[in-house]
C-alpha cells in the first residue's frame, strides 16, 4: 500500500509506475460515477494496467465517501425552496415571478 496524494492505493509499490501522478490527475473528481467513467476511458487508452488504475479508482472513490458530509436539516430545506425536479428527475432552479 503507497500513499500518494492522501490516496492510499492498495497495489503492490514496486509495480506502482513513476508516472502514477498522471493517472491520478486524469481521474480525480468528487462525482463517483465520473471516475469510473474515466477510469473505463483510461483502460481503453492502455497507457497504465488495469489493476493500477482499478486501484487508483477504488482509492479515489474510497476518498470521495469519507469527504462526503450529510446535509443539514437547514440544508435541506434550503435546497428545496431554491430548487425543483423535472419529470426527469434533474434539478432545477425555481423561477420566482
Amino acid at each position: 500500500m503507497r500513499k500518494i496524494r492522501d490516496l492510499h492505493i492498495d497495489f503492490p509499490e514496486e509495480l506502482i509506475p513513476d508516472n502514477v501522478e498522471v493517472l491520478i490527475e486524469r481521474l480525480y473528481d468528487a462525482d463517483n460515477r465520473k471516475v469510473g467513467r474515466l477510469a473505463r476511458k483510461e483502460e481503453d487508452r492502455g497507457e497504465f494496467s488495469y489493476g493500477l488504475i482499478k486501484a487508483v479508482k477504488e482509492a479515489i472513490q474510497q476518498r470521495n465517501r469519507l469527504d462526503n458530509t450529510t446535509t443539514s436539516t437547514q440544508d435541506a430545506r434550503i435546497d428545496r425552496i431554491l430548487f425543483t425536479t423535472d419529470s426527469d428527475g434533474r434539478r432545477k432552479s425555481r423561477k420566482w415571478n
